[in-house]
């Protein structure tokens, strides 16, 4: 289990081999189950929405790395997100990823319209992230970004534990240097 650089919150860590091994095949079968929340520029839905997009390398983008919804070797996908609460211009949103797609939140919220603060890669914008990488954080482009990092936090990881089989809950709230109001 790994998050993006910028992502804060709960990542989950083998101690041994053997522990290691059992979170990969639960991951596999998906039997983790891991809520993120996100500031998002926008006015999100109140019924909320769901994203049922393949993800795969973009085929239009400048930047290599970048995912994007029906890109090469796409792969199945699936997000559902949920308001939380609207702030003015931007929203706080629940995020559950359904599979586990490199970027898939980040992907599937700039396709829908609702990109997450300050993430310089999903912003609708490659310009954002070459300039980032060219010339650091301007005043410009932090006006474009809102925050200086993502708004994405995994704050709530759910599973059944591997040996004692005992269902665990961990959470972490959400962090104040993203908590934009």
């Amino acid at each position: 289990h790994r998050l993006d650089v910028e992502t804060s919150g709960l990542l989950i860590v083998g101690k041994t081999n053997r522990l290691a091994a059992a979170f990969l095949k639960m991951f596999n079968a998906r039997e983790v189950h891991k809520k993120y929340m996100a500031l998002v520029k926008g006015q999100f839905p109140s019924e909320g929405i769901i994203v049922d997009q393949p993800i795969g390398l973009s085929k239009d983008s400048a930047i290599g790395v970048k995912m994007a919804v029906n890109g090469k070797e796409a792969k199945v996908a699936t997000s559902k997100f949920e308001l939380i609460e609207t702030r003015g211009e931007h929203s706080l949103i629940r995020c559950i990823p359904i599979t586990g797609r490199t970027n898939q939140l980040r992907v599937h919220l700039e396709y829908a319209g609702y990109p997450i603060l300050g993430d310089k890669m999903y912003c609708n914008d490659d310009s954002v992230f070459i300039s980032y990488h060219e010339d650091g954080e301007t005043p410009e482009l932090k006006k474009k970004l809102v925050l200086y990092r993502q708004a994405l936090h995994a704050y709530q990881v759910r599973f059944m534990h591997p040996f004692k089989n005992e269902l665990m809950t961990f959470e972490a709230p959400f962090p104040d240097d993203i908590n934009y109001r």
